[in-house]
């Protein structure tokens, strides 16, 4: 066998066996009986994707379109329009296995168990468009799957269900090297370049939106560094590649854009300042999600090996220096500056922290595969074995936070002397918060279970677990106000828990006047942070503790109908009004429904705004034309 083909065997072997122990872990971290599951993973975030891609494929089964008005959650409010930017590709992904015949929520699952499954392979691409040897691009995957599992970016992102936003950081570092190598042989040369960007450019804005921001600061840069001596080919690519990315996300672009008037601004998450790259590299965790403990040794360690690699470049004069640097310096200018800059503090800029580490665990190779070709003198060797032993305990500490589960526990001694009453019995539990992904909580279960069964008046439930609020909105047919309280839309008004716990919407006549302008008839609470809520007894009878839970029942006795009375169907796209009685003074019925104006009235009818006080929204009223029929049908059609 020549040498060649002998090294091309052993670089094989090497990356099926780097490959092998990545899906390892990938197998640990994702169960086949929990993705399999019929519910979808339990982090919060994976409720509110999957509320958003149950509703839209039963908007598509009904005739509807890849957005909807949904009457029954916040009174009324667009799904898959704006909200769901972060959810695109996710939801093309679950929706076509569903039509092969996978159960939706098993598909949806698989989702995210492919991001891991891509990621080492992505990253050995770009090491390989970087032109790092066979070894770095080894040194590159092994680096990586560490940072994928173990990381806290990573490890939070994952488990809470923001996983369209990790496969787009890794899918987008690549698009910016196949860029970088497009620009530097365009034309006929790069068609091996031009066409993966002619389907990842596009793609990786459908999988998030805010891959656009790790794009366009280096591509633009990319672009104005090349642009004099691009052949007239080479800009007709770039203009193409621009046009391909804007005609596959017109779907969502033109009525997000159309609709703008709904959005509201948000600089609530994520807000990272330049002295939190220091609070990272010392393991302090800058903001306070439960239960996370900050997990950055090999992030850190992939940053500085990436920066002494680009250092070499430097001084050699190397052509590689000028995109690499730019990825590196662009990210860390996201991650841990761009929270000054207005418009890029709606990105909540410390998501890109992840960027950053992925960025360095490509490069990193291209040094640390250096170190080990060169080999150690004996001494050199006794402070690698010292180093790695004293390493030891932090990486363990490092697997220990994401797999908590595997921590050994002592066996509980049978005690001399009777132990205290709240002692007795107490199991011994690893931490609840783990990479390794579960299925919602059984709790999750009966809540609903019982909510079908009992809630049976005409009127909304109010409900504070913002994740539970989620659950019910696909898990149920019921009216639900709750859910995710950042959802950047005038509509979220609607939802007091959106609100600190000591606002004033919350006291006296506020409150009672709030319960009836929503049509609020339940109220489900879980955290001890409203008690001047749940001791409000003149408008909350408690009906049962469901678990973690309290339901209440409210005194009021509003109904939906805000003027006028008669008898209220709703479904994904249509509210039907029957036995309609107009308000004498006028000849119109109002409804505490959000208005919408792509709704349409039938038949005969138009619809006009009632303005409400608490929120930019407005319910609906309509007028008869001349005057109003006994049914009345109001369809979502843009």
């Amino acid at each position: 066998m020549d040498q060649p083909q002998h090294r091309r065997r052993v670089f094989l072997l090497w990356l099926g066996g780097i490959y092998l122990l990545h899906l390892i872990g990938v197998a640990y971290i994702f169960p086949s009986q929990v993705v399999f599951a019929d519910v979808p993973y339990g982090g919060g975030d994976y409720q509110t994707h999957f509320h958003q891609t149950f509703r839209i494929k039963e908007s598509l089964q009904s005739g509807g379109g890849l957005w909807a008005y949904e009457p029954r959650f916040l009174a009324g409010h667009p799904m898959g329009l704006i909200f769901d930017v972060d959810n695109k590709a996710h939801f093309l992904f679950s929706y076509g296995l569903s039509r092969l015949g996978m159960p939706l929520v098993s598909a949806y699952n698989l989702f995210s168990v492919l991001s891991a499954m891509l990621y080492p392979l992505v990253l050995l691409l770009i090491a390989r468009l970087f032109r790092l040897d066979s070894r770095a691009q080894l040194v590159a995957m092994a680096v990586g799957a560490p940072i994928y599992f173990l990381d806290t970016a990573s490890r939070f992102f994952t488990s809470a269900g923001m996983i369209s936003y990790v496969m787009s950081a890794h899918v987008a570092l690549l698009v910016l090297v196949l860029f970088w190598r497009l620009l530097q042989s365009p034309g006929r040369a790069g068609l091996r370049y031009f066409i993966p960007l002619l389907i990842l450019f596009p793609l990786v804005h459908l999988i998030h939106v805010w891959a656009f921001a790790i794009l366009v600061g280096p591509m633009v840069v990319f672009y104005l560094r090349y642009a004099r001596r691009l052949p007239l080919v080479g800009h007709v690519q770039v203009l193409v590649l621009g046009a391909a990315v804007v005609l596959a996300n017109l779907h969502w672009l033109l009525p997000a854009i159309s609709h703008f008037g709904i959005m509201t601004p948000s600089h609530k998450l994520g807000q990272a300042k330049p002295h939190f790259f220091l609070l990272d590299l010392f393991e302090i965790l800058p903001f306070s999600p439960p239960a996370i403990v900050q997990t950055t040794l090999f992030r850190y360690l992939a940053l500085g090996a990436a920066a002494v690699l680009l250092f070499r470049w430097y001084r050699e004069k190397d052509e590689r220096f000028f995109p690499g640097v730019t990825i590196i310096g662009w990210l860390l200018f996201l991650g841990y500056v761009s929270a000054y800059v207005p418009l890029f503090g709606l990105t909540e800029p410390y998501r890109f922290v992840l960027a950053l580490a992925f960025a360095a665990a490509a490069l990193c190779g291209g040094f640390l595969a250096d170190i080990f070709r060169q080999g150690f003198s004996p001494a050199g060797r006794v402070l690698l074995v010292l180093g790695l032993v004293l390493l030891g305990p932090q990486v363990a500490r490092q697997v220990f936070a994401s797999a908590p589960e595997l921590i050994p526990l002592p066996q509980r001694l049978t005690p001399k002397h009777d132990p205290p009453p709240w002692d007795r019995g107490a199991p011994v539990k690893a931490p609840e918060v783990t990479l390794r992904m579960k299925s919602v909580p059984q709790h999750y279960l009966q809540v609903a279970k019982y909510l079908r069964q009992h809630a049976r008046e005409e009127g909304r439930i109010l409900v504070e677990p913002w994740e539970v609020g989620e659950f019910l909105g696909w898990a149920t047919n019921l009216h639900i106000i709750g859910g995710f309280p950042d959802r950047r839309m005038i509509y979220e008004r609607s939802n007091i828990f959106r609100e600190v716990p000591g606002h004033d919407r919350y006291f006296k006549q506020a409150f009672a006047d709030y319960l009836v302008r929503y049509n609020i008839r339940y109220l489900l609470v879980h955290m001890p942070l409203f008690p001047h809520v749940e001791t409000r007894r003149d408008l909350l009878q408690l009906m049962v503790r469901l678990g973690p839970y309290r339901l209440y029942r409210t005194r009021h006795r509003a109904n939906f109908f805000l003027r006028g009375s008669g008898r209220v169907r709703t479904s994904i796209n249509r509210i039907v009004l029957e036995d309609v009685v107009p308000d004498p003074r006028d000849g119109k019925v109002a409804i505490r429904f959000h208005y919408f104006p792509t709704l349409r009235c039938a038949p005969a009818c138009r619809l006009e705004k009632v303005p409400l006080a608490d929120s930019k929204a407005s319910f609906i009223q309509i007028a008869g034309d001349p005057k109003l029929a006994g049914r009345i049908t109001l369809e979502h059609r843009p």
